[in-house]
């Protein structure tokens, strides 16, 4: 017992664990070989790296003989839930269980403690470490402050024997010294001593005897016992913390195993739904910077044997044509309109081994769900407009030009959440457009992390463009969100596509469609989280970790909080046209505000430009008009509105942003359209009178194609354990 704590403290590896654990209890007579020991776990160690990198290859195969869509992703979670630990900021986690749990009864009746307990007790295990560690360090400090101010005299044995002593206790064989009683818990926490066993053992493991061969294979099929728990326990009432906290990436789902067989369960499904649905809306409102216009939104979807154009403005018996259904939220940010679904219920314990059959069940009930919902009222939007709401209210959303659905769910998803293209192709995702599927977790970093909303309705674009999922395979979200922070994540769209799309854009050139061409394989992205777990940890670690920024222009981040101030027409769509352009077609743009500033000062005449970059997101034209010395701003408007107006129209883009400008590149106003192309004879004429230049012969912009400086995509190579 003391050898394998020596060992286990500071090198703990799961699957190691297991095969020792199976071993039973034992207690050494006689003092042990140190090197041995160390050497044997080192062995033990490399040997259990081999077994998961096996069992990983173990579970790649057997997905490669399914025929099964799902299973090559279900291979993937599996051996994401083996290898990956800590998959969420303890500072969400804890804010996460205190919301659930902190001041509800009947948690407490549940489990025998209350959440504050808890708490007390993970903080008194960390204490009663610390306090032993430190004391033998300081013990070895004293005996070397003394050797040191003397080193001609011989020391004592006593002193050596106290020092030999301390540098056991700290770093040899540490076991005896880590090992703690529930009573020395509960004396420190002030908890009495029943409460704080039964919150040790809820959360520990004891030596059994057992195949450990038998262990091992258990254990790569799923039933891991140090999922749940993060201490042993001998047979005399000592225990020994790991290598984390109690309660780590497993607390909720331990509390809800206890709650599944009472009567209290079904009151916190809806206690944890109507958590989990306000911080969804809390975060979305923080990186938004707006409030929700509508949660818990009740209105009409068509029945199926309806269609959704069925219910337009015109219906006239909505309850004949729909049924009533519900919205977690719907976010109306100027004409972009986000639709949000939560879901809340945890993954199965099946599912979490890998069952295929369970996996899809709970996929269907989680993600499957969220999505179809979500775009049940995207569909609606987009067709009609608007929506009947269930006081048979109709709900103007004609202004609304940019739709985008999130499915948030309360477990962690892994590579089930990134790989959006395996599951269309395992039917989990019933639709031609994707979600972003997102954990709470992730949701809550990625809010805390972000600067400007612009930013997150890139990020949405980008991440759930159906070419993404196929190029880019993560596991982790929060991967490819950082690749997407230092200028990546961007897929150039088809060329053909979008000129067929917007015939008056600029023609494909061999150069697009060879980039285009050249992204077919796909590129695993490892991990790149380090430096944002370096700043979310900043205050446990006590490190001066800068905080993770979106990469870009500095002068367009000031046309971006130029728009964003007061919320000006378009600022958030613009704003996130804007970020996706590459560095030089950014450079471009910020280069002729300046060139027409410079020109009026030479001239005192007004200049213009348009710089037009149709893509997969449609067909932003941005225009700059100066504002000629002694010419008032309201003429000035008025000059800049009929120049974009006959130039968009021209162009037939779907929306345009006009800056104006005084010489000194002062930004003084803005005009925003944004809409739909048509036919109009009137404009017709505008453009003919204005002798605009054509569009062929404007221009080409450099194509938004993030080429920016990017971090490899092979990252650190390290997962967050």
């Amino acid at each position: 017992w003391p050898h394998f704590q020596a060992s286990l403290w500071p090198h703990f590896r799961t699957s190691s664990t297991i095969a020792v654990q199976s071993r039973g209890h034992r207690r050494s007579e006689v003092p042990g070989n140190f090197d041995a020991a160390q050497r044997s776990i080192e062995i033990l160690h490399d040997a259990a790296s081999q077994i998961l990198s096996i069992g990983t290859f173990a579970f790649l195969a057997e997905a490669a003989a399914s025929p099964d869509e799902l299973s090559e992703l279900v291979a993937e979670y599996r051996g994401a839930q083996l290898s990956i630990r800590n998959k969420q900021y303890k500072s969400f986690h804890d804010h996460l269980n205190e919301e659930l749990f902190a001041d509800w009864p009947p948690f407490e009746v549940a489990v025998g403690f209350s959440y504050r307990e808890f708490i007390s007790v993970r903080e008194s295990i960390d204490e009663e470490y610390l306090d032993d560690l430190n004391r033998a360090m300081n013990v070895l400090a004293e005996v070397a402050d003394v050797w040191a101010h003397d080193k001609s005299a011989p020391q004592s044995e006593e002193t050596i024997e106290r020092g030999r002593a301390a540098v056991m206790d700290a770093h040899v064989t540490p076991g005896k010294r880590a090992a703690f009683t529930a009573g020395e818990i509960a004396q420190r926490s002030g908890i009495e001593e029943s409460k704080v066993e039964t919150i040790l053992d809820l959360f520990s493991v004891r030596f059994v005897k057992a195949d450990a061969v038998q262990a091992v294979l258990s254990f790569l099929d799923g039933d891991n016992p140090f999922a749940t728990a993060a201490l042993v326990k001998d047979g005399e009432g000592n225990y020994l913390q790991l290598a984390l906290q109690i309660g780590t990436d497993c607390f909720r789902q331990v509390v809800e195993a206890k709650l599944r067989r009472t009567p209290q369960f079904q009151p916190y499904n809806e206690r944890r739904r109507g958590v989990s649905e306000a911080l969804t809306v809390g975060y979305l409102e923080a990186v938004l910077g707006i409030g929700a216009a509508y949660t818990d939104l009740h209105y009409f979807a068509p029945k199926k044997e309806c269609e959704a154009s069925d219910l337009s403005s015109a219906a006239r018996k909505v309850t004949a044509v729909g049924d009533e259904c519900e919205a977690d939220a719907l976010f109306v940010v100027g004409d972009v309109a986000i639709c949000v679904e939560v879901k809340a219920s945890s993954f199965s314990d099946p599912s979490k081994q890998g069952d295929l059959v369970r996996i899809r069940k709970d996929l269907d009930t989680t993600i499957g769900s969220a999505t179809s919902q979500a775009h049940r009222l995207e569909n609606l939007i987009e067709a009609n407009g608007g929506i009947w709401l269930a006081d048979r209210s109709w709900l103007d959303l004609s202004d609304i030009r940019e739709i985008r659905s999130v499915a948030v769910c309360v477990d962690d998803l892994g590579p089930l959440g990134t790989a959006l293209d395996a599951l269309v192709r395992a039917s989990v995702i019933n639709d031609e457009k994707f979600p972003w599927i997102v954990t709470l977790s992730d949701l809550s970093t990625i809010a805390t992390v972000i600067d400007r909303p612009s930013e997150f309705l890139l990020y949405l674009r980008r991440r759930t463009e159906p070419t993404t999922s196929r190029r880019f395979k993560a596991v982790d979200e929060m991967d490819l969100f950082m690749v997407f922070f230092y200028g990546g994540l961007y897929l150039e769209p088809d060329p053909d596509s979008v000129y067929a799309r917007y015939p008056e854009s600029q023609p494909p050139t061999a150069a697009a469609r060879g980039r285009f061409a050249e992204q077919s394989d796909t590129i695993r992205v490892d991990t790149h989280t380090d430096p944002l777990d370096a700043w979310i940890e900043r205050a446990d670690v006590e490190t001066d970790a800068p905080k993770p920024r979106f990469r870009s222009d500095p002068k367009i981040f000031a046309i971006i909080d130029f728009l964003a101030d007061g919320r000006k027409p378009g600022w958030l769509r613009f704003g996130a046209d804007l970020l996706n352009l590459a560095s030089d077609a950014q450079q471009n743009l910020i280069k002729g505000f300046e060139r027409i500033a410079r020109e009026t000062q030479i001239d005192r005449r007004h200049h213009s430009l348009a710089f037009g970059f149709a893509g997969a997101w449609g067909f932003p034209i941005v225009f700059g008009y100066t504002r000629a010395p002694g010419v008032s701003f309201e003429d000035a408007r008025v000059e800049l509105e009929t120049y974009m107006v006959a130039k968009k129209h021209q162009m037939q883009s779907d929306r345009a942003l006009g800056l104006l400008i005084d010489d000194t590149g002062r930004y003084l106003g803005l005009r925003y359209a944004n809409d739909t192309p048509r036919e109009d004879a009137d404009l017709d004429q505008l453009v003919q009178q204005m002798r605009l230049i054509p569009a062929k012969r404007m221009a080409r912009a450099v194509p938004p194609s993030a080429r920016r400086a990017t971090k490899r995509l092979s990252g650190s190579g390290k997962k967050r354990r």
